[in-house]
């Protein structure tokens, strides 16, 4: 019998972000597999799509014009999985990976100066989570989604990013520019020491792994 899981993949360059897989791994309802390909051998991510149900790739502090080997493999592991229809989300550079691949662009905002702390974001009405919300959600970068790639639709927007959020309107993939998956753990060595309730991200999030899940 084949176990499906959901693929975890940090792109870290400097050091995983445990506290944010943890959380992951608790709320979802399959088991996981986490991936380090920036840190670590990226052969891991190939081993181990047949048996995936879904994709979640997380932030990064490189930039997704760099063109690194291992960028290149996750440019691959998203057309894989969207060849076979498996759900993919991007968070913060997932998100502009996601972009970059579907011929979106990825710019810097703010003249390339790095912002973080917390923002009101307001998300539309979708399939995947229901009704349009809106509420407080993390942000880390300098970078972001300038132009929304052919093929998928702004869903999420605030204040201080036109783009927080873009979903595919024929294709099971998502990406938010927030972490979705922040955790108190996740906002101290991001020098963020607010303390936020995170439930609009982590709703979101259980939505995508109920979904991956079926």
């Amino acid at each position: 019998m084949t176990i499906k899981q959901i693929m975890v993949v940090d792109p870290s360059i400097n050091e995983p972000e445990i506290a944010a897989i943890n959380n992951i791994a608790q709320r979802s309802p399959l088991r996981i597999s986490i991936h380090f390909p920036a840190l670590y051998e990226d052969q891991t991510i190939s081993l181990s799509k047949q048996n995936t149900a879904g994709v979640i790739i997380m932030g990064s502090q490189a930039s997704v014009h760099n063109k690194l080997p291992w960028q290149q493999t996750l440019q691959d592991l998203i057309l894989d999985m969207d060849k076979v229809s498996i759900p993919v989300l991007g968070l913060c550079y997932g998100h502009q990976l996601l972009a970059h691949v579907y011929g979106g662009k990825v710019a810097y905002l703010w003249d390339g100066e790095k912002k973080r702390g917390v923002t009101e974001v307001n998300i539309a009405a979708h399939s995947l989570w229901g009704a349009a919300r809106s509420g407080t959600l993390a942000y880390s970068h300098m970078e972001g989604v300038v132009d929304c790639p052919p093929g998928f639709e702004v869903v999420a927007s605030s204040a201080m990013t036109a783009i927080e959020g873009i979903a595919g309107q024929n294709k099971p993939i998502w990406g938010f520019q927030p972490h979705l998956e922040a955790t108190q753990g996740f906002l101290k060595p991001h020098e963020m020491d607010q303390d936020f309730d995170n439930a609009l991200g982590f709703n979101i999030l259980d939505h995508f792994l109920k979904f991956c899940a079926g």
